[in-house]
């Protein structure tokens, strides 16, 4: 397939369109041609994914800190942060450059076409809402969630075919195992219903990279940005990253992680949310907060302007995070903690990141508390004078 032929299985009535992809292969050094073009760009307006939603905020994430059997959770603000802050002290914590609330596996990607017409999009929507709600109550997707999968190796992906201002940015994954043994048939099963719905309200599903492939090829995207605004540290430039290779790799290997996925969500992409809230200013295509305009850093929750006008995903004054709503899925969006949890049956010692205050201490180990099975819980005001993980974990 050359970048000239169409790259999506199209629905009823709907132009043909040419797109060119952006780099997915699974590892740098077998990297094949159906995979690295004619991909849609996460970015892209039209642009959705089909994505099981990863809440390490409210459901946390499992830890095996160099035993498998002792291990740990850690929930809350800037999870993955804090996890690589453990493996490297110095520079891990500013190393994944995914907001809090982005963090997911897609299993899939289409396209609606709307002609720039976002009325005509809103309709369309609500015709695949209604028949995703039927498919739905005819085949209990929800009973198929939540998942747990597991992970210890890190993958690097080249990012020549990516687009824009990503182009040549490389970006880096988890590579994920499905606990269970029935994942791929059963999900396989269920993304080609889903597929065929959105080609039955004249949706364009994505043909550059199969169902199986993206099922085969779980992953979970920790880096993917050209810059690091939202660390702030320039440790991580794109050599820095291929020069530490072999010491994350090794570093994850040792320390592996476990999590859940609650949900299963379909999403618009961010950027086209954005255009249509400029369009309409009662559409709100995000849950939590964001920032009220573009490149203002102001807090649609609580008005207040983040350092530098900057939006990293999260507020540093009421302590809110953002999550792009989706069009449709299989649970509503909680910022709350679950009452139950499948991860609870692996922790043998919690561990709870308080919620951040301030942006300069918000990846510090103070935040990272250590709470006996048995204790009562910490008061918030004590979770700033607890003394650092290292000394309650065996990391040497």
């Amino acid at each position: 397939m050359n970048s000239s032929q169409n790259v999506y299985s199209r629905g009823r009535g709907r132009n043909r369109n040419d797109h060119i992809a952006s780099a997915t292969s699974w590892n740098s050094e077998n990297t094949t041609n159906r995979q690295t073009k004619n991909k849609v760009s996460d970015d892209e307006e039209g642009g959705y994914a089909v994505n099981l939603r990863l809440s390490a905020v409210t459901h946390g994430v499992v830890c095996h800190v160099n035993d498998p059997y002792h291990t740990y959770t850690l929930k809350g603000y800037h999870t993955f942060n804090h996890y690589f802050k453990l493996l490297d002290p110095i520079h891990g914590g500013t190393f994944p450059d995914v907001w809090s609330g982005y963090y997911h596996i897609t299993l899939g990607k289409f396209k609606l076409n709307y002609k720039q017409n976002f009325g005509t999009l809103q309709a369309i929507e609500n015709e695949l809402s209604t028949k995703l709600n039927e498919l739905e109550r005819e085949t209990k997707i929800s009973k198929s969630l939540p998942q747990i999968f597991s992970t210890d190796e890190l993958y690097i992906h080249p990012g020549q075919y990516r687009l824009d201002d990503r182009k040549d940015t490389n970006f880096v994954v988890f590579k994920v195992t499905p606990k269970s043994d029935d994942f791929s048939n059963r999900f396989i099963s269920i993304m080609k219903q889903i597929r065929q719905t959105v080609l039955d309200v004249g949706g364009e599903w994505e043909r550059a990279k199969t169902i199986e492939d993206y099922v085969r090829q779980l992953h979970v995207t920790i880096r993917k940005y050209p810059t690091s605004d939202f660390t702030a540290d320039p440790y991580w430039t794109q050599q820095q990253i291929l020069a530490n290779a072999g010491v994350l790799r090794r570093l994850v290997h040792d320390n592996p992680l476990e999590f859940e996925c609650q949900a299963l969500d379909v999403c618009q992409s961010r950027r086209q949310g954005i255009a249509r809230r400029q369009n309409d200013l009662n559409y709100q295509w995000w849950s939590g907060v964001t920032e009220i305009t573009k490149f203002s850093g102001k807090c649609t929750g609580c008005n207040f302007v983040n350092s530098n006008r900057k939006w990293d995903g999260w507020c540093s004054n009421c302590g809110e995070y953002e999550v792009n709503k989706p069009v449709w899925s299989t649970d509503e969006i909680s910022v709350s903690p679950p009452i139950d949890s499948m991860l609870s049956a692996l922790v043998t010692a919690p561990v709870t990141i308080a919620k951040p205050g301030r942006v300069t201490k918000m990846l510090s180990l103070d935040f990272i508390v250590p709470v006996d099975n048995e204790s009562e819980p910490l008061d918030e005001d004590l979770t700033d004078t607890i003394c650092s993980i290292e000394e309650h974990l065996s990391l040497q």
